[in-house]
This record gives C-alpha cells, sequence and structure tokens, in this order.
C-alpha cells in the first residue's frame, strides 16, 4: 500500500488563506503552476477523450494541470478555444502553431495561438444568453510582432465593458482598443506573454445574447492579431482560474526572465512551483547555486543579495500570493542497474537535493512537498518491479513504469504527483 502525503509534506505556515477561499467559496481563485517540463510538456501523457478546445490553455493531455484542475472541486469558467466547433468566425487568413520565431516560449509548451497578418483580420463571436456567459475573458498573445485591435459590440455602446488595467477600471468596450505589442529588455518579461486576458462583464440584460467582433486596426507590416479563445463565467458563482506558466528545459534562473508578465501579472492566490532541480543539477551542477538561487526566488532575502520581486514578497500594496514548493521526482539516470545512485556529471543527485531540503528546512515557512521521496515511497510499494531503475525506465505514455522517456512522468507517475498534490491544496 502507497504511503500517505503526511511523512512527505511539510506545511510549514500552510496554505491559510488558498483553504479557507476553498471551503467558502465566496471569491474568485486563481492558482498558477511555475516550473519546468515536468509540468509544461503535454507528450509524455495520454488525452483519452479530451477535448482541448474546451479546456484550459495548455491542456492537452492528462498531464499534471489536468488533474489538479479536476482536483480542487471548485466551480470553473466556460473555455471556448478559436477552433471550437460553431463558436467563432474569422475573417482573414488565419494560421495556427503551437511555437513561432517570435515567442521565447517556442518549444518549451503547448502554446497553441491563432494569429493572421492579415490586413482585413478579424474574429466574430456571441456571448450566449444566460448568466454563465455574462463575464468574459479574451486570451490572447502578446510578442514583438503583435498589433492594435479594437472591440465591437453588437448594437453599439451600453451592452458590454472591458477592464481597463493601466486605469483599474471598466470602461465601454465598444470601441476599446488594446495592443498586443511586448515590449522587450523590460527586466522579467521576456518577449512574449501567452495567456494574457482582456476582462469583460455584459450590462445588456442576461436573456439577451450580444454579439462581438475584435478586428485588426491598421498596423505596420508584418505585425499580427493574435488569439486563443474565450473563458466565460458567471459573475455571482466563485470560480477558479488555473494557469500552467511553466516552461520546460528552464531552470530557475531562465524561469526569472518571464516572472513578471507570465505569473505575477495574473495575480495568483497561490503558486505552485515546481523547483526544476533536474535542469538545474544538469546545467548548473554546484549545490550551492541551486540554494542561492532558490533562496533568492522563494525568498529574496539572501544576505548581500536582496531583491523585491521574490515570490513570497507583496508589492504596491499588495498581499503577497501564497506559495507551495515542489521537488521534483529522481530520473532513470539518476540510478545504477543495482540500484544505487549513479553519479550525474560533477554531482551526486542526492547531494544537490538535500542542500536544497536543508534551506526548505531551515527556512520553514513556505510549505513544500518532497515529491522526490513520494515517487521512491511509490515506486519501492509497487510488487512489478525488481528495482528502482527498472521502475523509472521509459515506456509509454500509457504504459507500465512510471516515466515516458525515463525521465518525464507518463499517465502512472503523474497520478503519483496527483495523489500527494491534490490533498495538499485541498487542505486534506
Amino acid at each position: 500500500m502507497e504511503p500517505s502525503v503526511a511523512p512527505f509534506y511539510h506545511p510549514g505556515a500552510g496554505l491559510p488563506r488558498f483553504h479557507r477561499a476553498l471551503r467558502e467559496r465566496t471569491r474568485d481563485l486563481t492558482l498558477v503552476l511555475w516550473g519546468d517540463s515536468l509540468l509544461a510538456r503535454e507528450q509524455h501523457t495520454s488525452a483519452g477523450d479530451l477535448d482541448p478546445a474546451a479546456l484550459p490553455p495548455t491542456m492537452h493531455t492528462r498531464k499534471l494541470d489536468w488533474h489538479v484542475w479536476q482536483g480542487l472541486h471548485y466551480p470553473q469558467p466556460t473555455y471556448r478555444r478559436l477552433d471550437y466547433p460553431g463558436f467563432f468566425r474569422t475573417d482573414g487568413d488565419w494560421c495556427v502553431a503551437e511555437g513561432d520565431p517570435a515567442w521565447d516560449d517556442t518549444g518549451y509548451r503547448p502554446g497553441w495561438t491563432a494569429f493572421s497578418a492579415d490586413g482585413d483580420a478579424a474574429c466574430h463571436w456571441t456571448l450566449p444568453a444566460g448568466r454563465d456567459w455574462s463575464a468574459a475573458a479574451l486570451i490572447y498573445r502578446t510578442d514583438a510582432t503583435g498589433t492594435q485591435a479594437e472591440l465591437h459590440a453588437e448594437g453599439g455602446s451600453g451592452s458590454v465593458q472591458a477592464w481597463d488595467e493601466a486605469r483599474r477600471a471598466w470602461v465601454e468596450a465598444d470601441g476599446y482598443r488594446l495592443w498586443q505589442r511586448q515590449e522587450t529588455g523590460v527586466p522579467r518579461t521576456g518577449n512574449t506573454t501567452y495567456q494574457r486576458h482582456l476582462h469583460l462583464r455584459r450590462i445588456a440584460p442576461p436573456n439577451r445574447a450580444v454579439a462581438m467582433r475584435l478586428h485588426r486596426v491598421g498596423g505596420g507590416e508584418g505585425e499580427r492579431l493574435l488569439l486563443w479563445g474565450l473563458e466565460a463565467w458567471d459573475p455571482s458563482r466563485p470560480v477558479l482560474r488555473l494557469i500552467n506558466s511553466a516552461r520546460g528545459s528552464h531552470t530557475l534562473e531562465m524561469l526569472v526572465h518571464s516572472l513578471e508578465n507570465e505569473v505575477r501579472s495574473h495575480r495568483p492566490d497561490l503558486i505552485v512551483l515546481e523547483l526544476p532541480l533536474l535542469n538545474m543539477l544538469h546545467q548548473r551542477p554546484d549545490p550551492e547555486d541551486g540554494v542561492r538561487w532558490v533562496w533568492d526566488v522563494v525568498w529574496g532575502d539572501r544576505p548581500g543579495a536582496e531583491n523585491d520581486w521574490a515570490l513570497t514578497r507583496g508589492r504596491d500594496g499588495e498581499v503577497a500570493p501564497e506559495v507551495l514548493l515542489l521537488l521534483p521526482h529522481h530520473t532513470h539516470v539518476h540510478l545504477s542497474p543495482e540500484d544505487g545512485w549513479a553519479g550525474y556529471g560533477k554531482i551526486a543527485p542526492p547531494k544537490y537535493f538535500a542542500a536544497v531540503r536543508e534551506l526548505l528546512r531551515r527556512r520553514g515557512d513556505v510549505p513544500w512537498l518532497d515529491m522526490a521521496a513520494a515517487f521512491l515511497a511509490a515506486i519501492d510499494a509497487d510488487p512489478r518491479f525488481g528495482s528502482r531503475y527498472e521502475a523509472l525506465a521509459g515506456s509509454a505514455p500509457g504504459g507500465p513504469t512510471y516515466t515516458n522517456d525515463g525521465l518525464h512522468q507518463n499517465d502512472r507517475g503523474t497520478a503519483v504527483y496527483a495523489r500527494h498534490l491534490c490533498p495538499v491544496l485541498r487542505g486534506e
């Protein structure tokens, strides 16, 4: 029998605000997942009957974000990707891509995006009648090629309002303009934002459907209209937004470049950060280097290297989000066929993990879940395998082992994560 979560969870100060909100269901909640390919890549888990056109961005298969999305048992918005049958109509020539040279997340996650450089590019949709469609958000990408776009509501002014982030106010949506151009060279923003939201609310009566249109406005050659789709909900019914901002092949040093626009901009209630120790171990094998980066990104108060952008620091009068850390599992190459620890480059993996564990224990305030230990415990309890080395070998997304390729967890390995993470998030 697999051990319970208790031996592997170090609650620290806990997640009191998030857990209270889950129980009370009186407000919207935003959960951001951040980390590397263990959270981002979709090809290592199976899709089954999932329809990504009706799920949040990046939920293409039953990877960990989907398990968390289902496992929190909180009301959810409705999602309509641009290719959802019969919901959107487009004008002009459009393309769909997972990656593009203008995007710094290309190849690192399933960044499905529709775009058009056509001068007549436009997108049409209708907010159906009913309270479930009384609030909505356009989800779109920004990048260096983004154009200016204008929103229109059928019947003119007075039917829909848009939230203007700069003014922090609701304004008339008919005629509202938004820039999809991403400023580059700004610290911790990178050159692309995958899930930018333009929030809308219907002023017209709930029993009235409202036709909407977003179209390109002027712009130079090469500028593009960029869209993912739409999120909709009943504003009287609190909902959970799960935003997966993970990027494969990244270390903490690399993830920080997208901190502001991919994590902080969503004003999350909770950030679940899978510490990308596997990439850090490979690229920066000094354990003390890993300790310094974890310290700087999570707390920001390392002597001689203080910063104000760390995850646990509130800014601009806002309360800092709560943070939960995940230590990732060990991989096949960390072990020898004799089931001992294998050398990995210049450092043995347990030494690297031990250094980070010691920091987390010493700090003691931020909760963390030791999935490295939990994963090994699950494998040790599985009678089908004679060794950890055998159990961690690659098989297939739906294969009998715990990884798809010796590194990334497959369906079985992802289920181990979910069995430990979801109860922690629910406060059980």
